[in-house]
């Protein structure tokens, strides 16, 4: 494995643990258990970047002139990582929905529990797999047109989705207009091409200005937050500062996925650890949230006590989930959903 580019897995781990704490931030800022309101906040704007990465990995994995794909093919794979894995865990959620409130609230009304399940309860994280599909069927265009662009082209079109994502978000944050937030995915589009310019460009910084610059990043928008605090109220402050598509949350993520991305695999103990997490964090992602769901609710009523502290709650969850994709990574069945 000498010289081996280990930058993806270093990124998916990272990614994925930072879902599980930008989940279980949300359940704090909730107040759903007893959590100061500003911690919770903090750790949130420091996983922001999660998102962004892995729609730089894809980008980056995807998009590749010299190899043109067509539809049929694109549509054949997007079927097999992406929509084949999203129907199986609907249903495992809604199987569990159904059990869950039945448990949790004494709900036995199917059709109640089921509204739940639709409204987005427990599926709030599958947002990111159509958006995702959605720019797999675009690979086959991308890798066609990308050729006749100029650098200065593909900037323009990062910047430009960057800019609509980001008005997007404020527009939707101020008024509440649900069309503004399904308009906001165009900026994730900036991310997806930043992927694959990193890759045409060979762009890389060292690991110690991605990571400082991302915490510097994160730790003025955290500043910026103390200071929207005193004007807006705690829900309309997140959604203005917390966004994929803040400036400093930009530049962050887009300095943090370029400083790991060209990383070689050197023989550590920590480059082992990590290729070795790496396969498993598509079922963390997928699995995390009734993990989540299941501890909080044990933590409400005194079997754990780990949910007053969100970064051993975050641990827990991780690993919890963790455990449940490797054993679904074993099974020759599960295997394929994750």
């Amino acid at each position: 494995m000498n010289g081996r580019n280990v930058g993806i897995e270093y990124l998916r781990v990272y990614a994925s643990i930072s879902v599980v704490v930008i989940h279980v931030a949300a359940l704090a800022i909730r107040q759903t258990v007893s959590y100061s309101y500003e911690f919770p906040l903090f750790l949130d704007v420091l996983a922001r970047a999660a998102v962004p990465i892995f729609f730089m990995i894809s980008g980056y994995l995807l998009i590749n002139p010299e190899k043109q794909i067509n539809l049929a093919t694109m549509w054949r794979k997007t079927n097999q990582r992406i929509l084949l894995p999203l129907l199986f865990w609907l249903g495992v959620y809604w199987l569990f929905s159904l059990g869950f409130y039945a448990w949790r609230f004494q709900i036995d009304s199917p059709l109640l529990m089921s509204r739940e399940f639709f409204a987005g309860v427990t599926t709030y994280h599958f947002w990111f797999l159509p958006v995702l599909g959605l720019y797999y069927l675009l690979v086959p265009w991308l890798n066609k047109q990308i050729q006749s662009w100029q650098k200065r082209t593909l900037i323009y079109m990062i910047v430009g989705s960057f800019v609509i994502g980001f008005l997007m978000q404020m527009l939707g944050a101020w008024s509440g207009f649900f069309l503004f937030q399904i308009l906001k995915i165009i900026g994730f589009f900036g991310y997806f091409l930043f992927g694959y310019y990193v890759k045409q460009t060979r762009l890389t910084v060292p690991v110690w200005i991605g990571v400082g610059s991302y915490l510097g990043a994160m730790a003025v928008t955290a500043l910026n937050f103390i200071w929207l605090y005193q004007f807006l109220p705690p829900s309309q402050t997140i959604n203005y500062i917390t966004d994929n598509f803040f400036p400093l949350i930009i530049v962050g993520s887009l300095l943090l996925f370029t400083s790991f991305i060209h990383r070689t695999y050197r023989h550590d103990w920590l480059n082992k650890i990590i290729v070795a997490l790496s396969p498993y964090t598509f079922g963390v992602y997928f699995v995390h949230v009734a993990v989540l769901s299941i501890l909080a609710s044990f933590g409400e009523f005194g079997w754990f006590p780990m949910i007053s502290n969100p970064l051993l709650l975050t641990i827990s969850v991780f690993l919890i989930s963790l455990l449940i994709s490797y054993l679904m990574k074993k099974n020759r069945f599960f295997q394929r959903f994750i």
